[in-house]
């Protein structure tokens, strides 16, 4: 017995069944019932839920060693960035690759199948169209998305399969369960596009609850990729410093081009040079005219 009273009601060896939910045994010398609760008092043992999982108290930890629940962890979490495969995310049972057009950039699929443009990629690979082409984005792992694949779902158009009603949330991959499991965001949920060949990888989106949409929060993107741009041809765009964009500007500023050089006055000989002055809109426009026998060339000066 002098074991048992140097042990508080803790220790499973001393504990037997009480009445009404309870638990006997020795604390401090002396015999004790404590019940089971969630409340936090020092005198009682906090019981678990259904699921098997302890109840905390509401109140936020204070001490190093308190324990947190969940609301207060997740309370922590908003805002932090969560990295992501592909921001719209549209159907994963598909087994042909649906046709699209430029407009539909940046749609994501899960293959289920690998007909049509799919035919290059395995089952379970997420691919994203560019405009013009399907990408790689994620690799499958056994014909599947990797376990814990974190992609957010299209809301336009509304999204299929497993993602049917779930537009704008964030979604998780449970590969042993085959299934995955939503999150709806909160107002200033941040998420980082990290899937490689995504045309919004390096960008970082953040809920808008008011608007309910994504709205670009800015990137690490380099300035010269300008590979999601549309429109234009290789080599047509050029990178200029401020000073030749300012003088660029004025330029487009002061010239008028004429539609066509006017009609030259008087008679002109062969060899003959002249200088002839017009009015487009309010601009004087100078021409330089040397008649070389077959026609007259003219040169625009300014």
């Amino acid at each position: 017995m002098a074991h048992d009273q140097e042990h508080a009601i803790n220790d499973a060896t001393n504990h037997t069944a009480g009445t009404n939910g309870t638990l006997i045994g020795t604390e401090g010398g002396a015999v004790a019932e404590k019940a089971f609760t969630s409340a936090a008092t020092s005198s009682a043992i906090v019981q678990r839920g259904g699921s098997g999982q302890i109840t905390l108290p509401s109140t936020d930890p204070v001490a190093g060693s308190d324990a947190a629940s969940k609301d207060y962890v997740d309370s922590l979490a908003r805002g932090h960035r969560a990295p992501v495969q592909v921001l719209r995310m549209v159907d994963d049972t598909l087994v042909t690759a649906p046709a699209l057009g430029a407009p539909d950039a940046g749609k994501a699929y899960v293959v289920a199948g690998t007909g049509g443009g799919w035919a290059a990629f395995s089952i379970g690979d997420i691919v994203e169209w560019d405009g013009a082409a399907w990408n790689l984005v994620l690799a499958n792992s056994g014909a599947e998305p990797p376990d814990g694949t974190r992609i957010v779902v299209d809301a336009t158009p509304a999204p299929a399969s497993s993602f049917n009603g779930q537009a704008n949330d964030i979604a998780q991959y449970d590969a042993a369960g085959n299934s995955w499991t939503f999150t709806t965001p909160n107002d200033g949920d941040i998420v980082a596009i990290i899937g490689e060949n995504s045309i919004y990888e390096n960008d970082q989106y953040i809920w808008d609850v008011s608007s309910t949409t994504w709205v670009l929060l800015g990137g690490t993107a380099n300035h010269n990729s300008l590979s999601g741009l549309q429109g234009g041809t290789g080599g047509e765009y050029y990178h200029f410093t401020s000073s030749e964009h300012t003088e660029l500007q004025r330029y487009k500023a002061d010239v008028t081009q004429a539609a066509a050089s006017p009609t030259i006055p008087g008679t002109w000989g062969v060899g003959d040079r002249g200088i002839i002055i017009t009015t487009t809109g309010t601009r004087k426009v100078w021409w330089c005219y040397v008649d070389t026998g077959p026609s007259l060339e003219a040169v625009r000066l300014n």
